[in-house]
């Protein structure tokens, strides 16, 4: 059951959750593309989705800098001379290179992180690190 979620400091708040976002750097705002869901699975794995329609597994790149998860996605050369072929009237799949930073719980930032692309969705797994026990001697 995920009621829990907030109760248990291994799970993010809804602070935390309205917070993972955050801005660019030199931007006020905090990005809205590509869109992005957000869960934890039973066992405490996060799970990130990315709409990333048109990109493939060589234009995303991911890397986590500290506490900050950075998804970016570059369009190869190849795709912007195909999209410039094409006058479009209507374009809801965006061109657009992007940028996103999540900001992650230390146990998260710390873990195993998985990632894969199909059928235009990104699939991040971000397995927490376990707590290390530790035993101290008294005396």
């Amino acid at each position: 059951s995920r009621d829990g979620i907030g109760e248990n400091e291994m799970f993010l708040t809804d602070k935390e959750i309205q917070s993972l976002f955050r801005p660019l750097r030199g931007h006020n705002k905090v990005a809205r593309y590509p869109l992005t869901n957000l869960g934890v699975l039973e066992d405490d794995t996060l799970l990130i989705e990315v709409a990333v329609a048109g990109f493939d597994e060589n234009d995303i790149e991911l890397e986590v800098v500290g506490n900050e998860m950075i998804i970016s996605g570059t369009k190869s050369e190849s795709f912007e001379k195909e999209n410039n072929l094409v006058e479009y009237f209507q374009q809801h799949i965006s061109p657009e290179n992007f940028s996103r930073i999540l900001v992650l719980k230390k146990e998260y930032a710390q873990g195993t992180v998985k990632a894969k692309i199909k059928n235009g969705i990104l699939t991040i797994h971000v397995k927490p690190k376990e707590p290390q026990r530790k035993l101290i001697e008294i005396g």
